[in-house]
């Protein structure tokens, strides 16, 4: 066999292996489809925001954001990743702290909806109590959040 032709070989499959590999790293964080219930005091919550932030406590350091507006006590999450291959619909796994907003909050606009009563140790990642972890596959009837006025 001539050395020429083997050495080209040895070129070529070791570029297909290249472009191999580098096509496995093209997908971006995979994501699930996250949903769920959300409650205040037991009863569903009308509107607002769910904003999971990857929990760096508990292993998850992603940097993604993920949040799901919240219609009639219902949610479905949509992640803002750091760059465009990891932004879609669902979440990652892992652990997430999870927060309550209210795109309304404070504002004197007229015909702006009230924000429901929640305690203000919902609004933000240092002082959230919630933190969920998020799991391939999700749970049949989704995930459960309960909140509290108080």
């Amino acid at each position: 066999m001539d050395r020429r032709f083997a050495s080209g070989r040895v070129v070529v499959g070791c570029a297909l292996l290249a472009a191999l590999v580098g096509m496995a790293g093209c997908g971006g964080i995979k994501r699930i489809q996250t949903s769920g219930t959300v409650n205040v005091d037991g009863q569903p919550m009308t509107e607002g925001v769910l904003k999971f932030i990857p929990d760096a406590s508990k292993g998850t350091t992603y940097r993604v954001s993920c949040s799901g507006p919240i219609s009639n006590g219902r949610w479905n999450l949509v992640t803002s990743g750091m760059e465009r291959r990891d932004t879609g619909t669902g979440a990652p796994v892992g652990w997430f702290k999870v927060i309550y907003t209210h795109p309304n909050e404070g504002s004197k606009a007229p015909g702006a909806s009230a924000a429901p009563p929640v305690a203000d140790k919902y609004r933000s990642e240092e002082t959230t109590p919630i933190s969920i972890e998020l799991t391939d596959p999700p749970p049949a009837e989704g995930y459960k959040i309960e909140l509290t006025s108080k």
